[in-house]
């Protein structure tokens, strides 16, 4: 892991054009003041060593620069920093020797290939990059080559201006410089991808020249082809982490720490302008989504390169969702597939070729699940390590010839050939098939908002869990719910009445009610007067045998009408029923969005949010219609009211907070069977429906915390 240490957040003397931390920028979340000896406190609990950046972090004073430099070394040994180079003197030189530091510089090549790197003119731009150079030449000069990272745009890398910038590379590997990062750009909007994004041809060939030039000058390392070989000889090792399933929430290989010691991921992935802190475990629901979603709809499945590329870095990921794969997709494809025939060529037999691979995939896989990322050097079997020996290809496998796209796996035709003639709107809704285990993880705007909130929404639940069912058995006839086996019995204590609890077998159920979560773990009960829990059980819903799936819609909304919902909620969760849609957060938006479109904007009361539902937070037991449906606002004031009643003095302080909590404005979204909620205080993910197409909808609250991080986008 790498403690990136931003002293001064994102500040810099430079404003690079495409530079990924403008959104932080923009956003005006940073605080560029510093503490030594908090900044030291906080990598040594991450563990060290760290990793000096911004920003520009040449920006500090120079006697603070020192003493960290002096403290890395003594603490951990070593020492690094990345820098554009600008600002860097022959002071700085003699301390980097001093301290033993390991310097990066990002900097896209000489004059003009330089100039989105912007200094706010073109005269203090070109000034700047010279600066860089020479910073360059004299580092090389006295024996500390740094190592170079660049970006590939249209300024350096266009046919017409890829000459100059392979010259330039030799030029600085004659000059001693030996390690090379090469960047396709992260676009985070479409004005620099109209100025500076290449097309995939572009990108292609560019990428192509460097493997070539990686050849000819075995001096320097080169990342991206040296990065390809390793991972389709199944050495993962020494490969970065956009190889290795980043998880978004918890950016395993990565820890930011800013000049308050305050603790947050890779900025990378950071697409609202804040920083978000690391849940307490990662998860690999992206991966599991890409490994089963068509690559029609910006999966994986099918890939042979998925098991070394797994979707690429979620930072740039396609309309900058990090639930899609990469939008370098084709680019990264062709490119294995050209060093997978070279590979061939040379007697190997890479790990996408090989007869193990779908094995290999299923193993990951597995791995995933259990909240444990994969290794291809550590976890596959030594003896059959295809990096261990030159044993030749099998001869049923088909190899590429350098240059042409890989072949394309087989899909659903359906996904291709019948899209052309669906509705927007089934496209919207258009379901995938697969299932991805239960999950729920979530993501703070900051350590300070987990310390004040995390204990009201714990106790909230621990609240309603104790109360809600108290309650509701006064406003619902019966309850059916799902829960853990083990608590079963402190269920029936909690009703503290007479009712009969019956446990439903789930193969009768799972059609005719939609649940909030879909965990496998749970069962399902009945709870009410004994009259009615069987006159319950006699609807025909429940009569029908598990095998007979003919279930009208008046029959079901009976059924949901007999629980105690409202006759508009009860006919609107059996049309979901039939028309197989588990999902229920858009539908319910969309009374008020008869336009269409896969963005739902909605003003709804406090009452029938059910966003929060995974967390227990909610006043509706079932699902109301709309946002404004009048029976569901009534019952959940009714709700509100009711546990007012039964609760403890010490307890109205939580039910305020409840009531303001339901009342921020959210921003729900799901995709590839993830859904994501954006609150102003925190971000939240858990499995649902897998949908092809992202579906959106914007909860406009009636209040907002005073105390949320300032943002982007909705609802920050």
């Amino acid at each position: 892991m790498s403690v990136e240490l931003r002293p001064l957040g994102v500040k810099c003397n430079l404003a690079c054009q495409y530079c990924y931390q403008n959104i932080h920028r923009n956003a005006a979340n940073e605080c560029p003041r510093y503490d030594l000896d908090a900044m030291k406190q906080a990598v040594c609990e991450e563990g060290g060593p760290f990793h000096l950046f911004g920003g520009e972090p040449l920006l500090m004073k120079f006697a603070d620069l020192a003493e960290m430099f002096r403290w890395g070394l003594e603490t951990f040994g070593e020492n690094s920093i990345q820098t554009n180079g600008a600002l860097i003197t022959q002071k700085h030189i003699d301390l980097f020797r001093q301290y033993d530091v390991m310097v990066g510089v990002s900097v896209d090549g000489p004059g003009e290939l330089n100039d989105a790197r912007w200094a706010g003119t073109l005269e203090k731009t070109r000034a700047a990059t010279e600066k860089t150079q020479a910073a360059i030449r004299m580092m090389c000069a006295r024996h500390l080559a740094p190592a170079l990272m660049l970006q590939l745009t249209r300024c350096n890398a266009t046919a017409r201006r890829l000459p100059r910038l392979l010259a330039w590379i030799r030029e600085m590997a004659a000059l001693g410089v030996c390690s090379m990062r090469v960047h396709l750009l992260e676009m985070e909007n479409s004005r620099v991808r109209e100025k500076y994004g290449l097309s995939t041809e572009e990108n292609l060939y560019a990428l192509e020249q460097f493997t070539a030039l990686d050849r000819q000058l075995p001096g320097l390392r080169i990342d991206i082809p040296a990065d390809l070989r390793a991972l389709l000889l199944g050495d993962d090792s020494e490969v970065p982490c956009v190889w290795r399933a980043c998880d978004p929430y918890t950016t395993e290989a990565v820890t930011g720490v800013n000049g308050e010691g305050r603790r947050h991921n890779c900025g990378l992935t950071d697409k609202e302008g804040i920083h978000f802190q690391k849940p307490d475990r990662q998860g690999f629901e992206r991966y599991l989504a890409l490994y089963h979603t068509p690559q029609a709809h910006h999966g994986c499945k099918g890939c042979r390169f998925f098991l070394v590329c797994k979707g690429q870095c979620p930072g740039t990921a396609v309309d900058r969702d990090w639930r899609n794969r990469t939008e370098y997709c084709e680019v990264w494809k062709r490119l294995f597939s050209q060093i997978e025939s070279r590979l061939a060529g040379e007697g190997y037999t890479p790990v996408s070729l090989h007869p193990l691979r779908e094995q290999w995939e299923q193993e990951m896989r597995y791995a995933w699940q259990c909240n444990d990322n994969y290794s291809l050097k550590h976890d596959l079997k030594a003896d059959e390590h295809v990096s261990a020996s030159q044993r030749r290809n099998p001869p049923e496998m088909v190899m590429c010839r350098s240059g042409d796209p890989p072949p394309e796996p087989q899909t659903d035709g359906k996904d291709m050939s019948e899209r052309s003639s669906e509705r927007p709107e089934d496209r919207l809704v258009k379901t995938l098939d697969f299932e991805l285990p239960a999950f729920r993880r979530i993501t703070w705007v900051s350590a300070e908002m987990r310390a004040t909130w995390e204990p009201v929404i714990t106790g909230l639940g621990e609240l309603l869990r104790e109360y809600l069912p108290v309650v509701w058995r006064r406003l619902y006839p019966l309850q059916l719910c799902r829960l853990y086996p083990h608590k079963l019995s402190r269920f029936k204590h909690r009703l503290n009445t007479a009712a009969t609890v019956l446990e439903i077998p789930d193969e009768l159920l799972n059609r005719c009610l939609p649940g909030f979560d879909f965990d496998d773990r749970k069962i399902t009960v009945l709870a009410g007067a004994e009259e009615e829990a069987q006159r319950f059980m006699a609807l025909p819903a429940l009569s029908l045998s598990s095998e007979d799936t003919a279930v009208s819609g008046e029959t079901l909304a009976a059924l949901h009408r007999a629980l105690g919902a409202p006759g508009c909620c009860s006919r609107f969760t059996a049309r979901l029923l039939k028309d197989g849609r588990r999902e229920s957060i858009r539908p319910m938006a969309e009374p008020e969005n008869a336009g269409g479109g896969s963005l739902r904007q909605v003003a709804g009361h406090f009452t029938t949010n059910i966003f929060l539902a995974p967390m227990g937070l909610r006043l509706l037991r079932h699902l109301p219609c709309s946002p404004r449906c009048k029976g569901s606002i009534a019952l959940g004031k009714a709700t509100l009211a009711g546990l007012r009643d039964v609760c403890a003095h010490n307890k109205q302080p939580l039910l305020d907070r409840l009531q303001e909590i339901l009342s921020w404005s959210y921003n729900w979204s799901s995709l590839h069977g993830i859904a994501e909620l954006k609150s102003p205080i925190f971000k939240m993910i858990v499995n649902s429906q897998p949908l092809a197409h992202k579906v959106q909808v914007h909860w406009q609250g009636s209040r907002e915390p005073a105390t949320g991080r300032k943002g982007l986008e909705f609802p920050y």
